[in-house]
């Protein structure tokens, strides 16, 4: 695959350890505000979260939701099954959560490593759906910004993946070409998708053998593999 001279990825699940950091953050939420009152356990509180925000994802990138729901919703949900109907209380854990979350540095494994090797040969970006204050705070924190020659928030820039239109802006913009740029990722659907309707190559990121909607143009289950073939 040596036609390659764009590495576009994805950040969360990819480079960084989005279900680790989160885990984290909202262990030290549930401790600062005294939840164990509220709920049997952790892991009921954090089933009751990640539930709703994966629905909520789906909703915000189409703009069915506002930022604001989004945000309230995902900790009004759990609340609400322990009987705490409190909107205000929901986005102060909210704002507690976000800005813990982007001060976590766990990444996913070997992807310094194999930063530091690709930019030897590579120009290396970040296409990312997101609020744009926290995922720059998330790069920033993670060591990994000095390896990234640029980064395109979905906030920033208008459009969310799989909309190909945000694939389209990123490569516009670092003045590559289509045939010489992939997009790496986790998120089949985002990713994957997203950068098949734009008619670039996808390499992707699978956790498991899965049956796919299609095969993209490459498959790997470790960041580390991309050093077997770029």
């Amino acid at each position: 695959m040596g036609k390659y001279r764009h590495l576009f990825f994805d950040w969360d699940n990819t480079l960084w350890d989005l279900s680790k950091n989160v885990r984290i953050a909202l262990a030290e939420v549930y401790d600062k505000y005294h939840l164990d009152d509220r709920f049997d356990a952790f892991a009921q509180f954090y089933e009751l979260y990640c539930r709703r925000n994966e629905e909520l994802w789906e909703l915000y990138p189409k703009g069915l939701i506002t930022r604001t729901e989004m945000n309230r919703e995902r900790f009004a949900f759990p609340l609400s099954k322990v009987g705490v109907c409190d909107d205000d209380f929901a986005l102060r854990l909210n704002d507690d959560f976000l800005h813990i979350c982007a001060s976590q540095t766990n990444l996913c494994h070997g992807v310094k490593d194999t930063l530091m090797c690709l930019r030897e040969k590579y120009r290396l970006y970040v296409i990312t759906n997101g609020y744009s204050q926290i995922q720059r705070m998330k790069i920033a924190n993670s060591g990994l910004l000095p390896y990234l020659t640029n980064v395109f928030i979905s906030d920033v820039v208008g459009y969310y993946k799989p909309d190909r239109r945000i694939f389209e802006y990123a490569v516009k913009t670092s003045n590559a070409r289509k045939v010489e740029s992939v997009m790496i990722g986790d998120n089949f659907e985002s990713d994957m998708v997203g950068a098949k309707n734009f008619g670039m190559d996808q390499i992707y990121l699978s956790a498991k053998d899965e049956e796919l909607p299609f095969e993209p143009t490459k498959i790997i289950f470790s960041i580390k593999d991309l050093l077997l073939f770029l």
